[in-house]
């Protein structure tokens, strides 16, 4: 997954934004939070880039943690909030999670980047670290039927990894509307709803720690 870092540099040196790299808030993201309430606002952002969403929750009184698995992103993330030691340079997978710690964790086309495995055992330790009443807003593929996987080699069940483009080497998993469902089963009021972005080839999950 180190091909991130190098994805980072081409964009910070004026390349194009591929994916989630970028620097601006989701309109999605912003009803998201005015419509639900957050009693602790405490978050964490998986695959937080350059922070701009931390920043953004910040400035709503949010305290932020994030993770990334890029050192130039994180540095940069680091540096966009007042308190940047919670955020830090690494392996999701291996986060180490707090327990009932965060009232919000949210990932935006991050969590995909491993096997359906470790992807089932990620969205545990998320549903441990939230306090109850606490909520998810995630962002998946739908679909394998990406540019950058015409050339590609499975890896596992459902996981593919490219062997050219931008993100060659970076494992991707995808899942369909049913295997979100039982992947999520431990939150109420789940949804699991086609995106408005990319012409609707991404699932966006929400939900809440009973």
């Amino acid at each position: 997954m180190q091909g991130w870092n190098g994805l980072y540099q081409e964009y910070a040196a004026g390349g194009a934004a591929r994916g989630v790299i970028g620097r601006g808030i989701r309109p999605v993201f912003r009803r998201f939070l005015d419509r639900n309430q957050f009693t602790k606002r405490s978050a964490l952002d998986i695959g937080c880039g350059f922070g701009q969403y931390l920043a953004y929750l910040e400035a709503r009184g949010f305290t932020t943690a994030g993770v990334d698995i890029s050192e130039l992103a994180v540095a940069e993330a680091s540096r966009a909030v007042r308190d940047g030691t919670r955020i830090i340079a690494g392996d999701m997978f291996a986060y180490p999670f707090p327990e009932n710690e965060f009232d919000f964790v949210f990932s935006f086309e991050t969590m995909q980047h491993g096997t359906h495995d470790q992807i089932r055992e990620l969205v545990r330790n998320i549903h441990r670290s939230l306090v109850p009443g606490g909520r998810i807003f995630i962002e998946l593929p739908r679909t394998n039927a990406w540019v950058t996987f015409r050339k590609s080699k499975k890896v596992a069940p459902h996981t593919v990894v490219p062997l050219d483009g931008p993100e060659t080497g970076i494992p991707h998993s995808f899942f369909s509307k049913a295997e979100m469902k039982d992947v999520f089963r431990d939150f109420e009021d789940l949804k699991v709803s086609r995106d408005e972005l990319l012409f609707g080839n991404n699932w966006l999950i929400t939900g809440r720690k009973g």
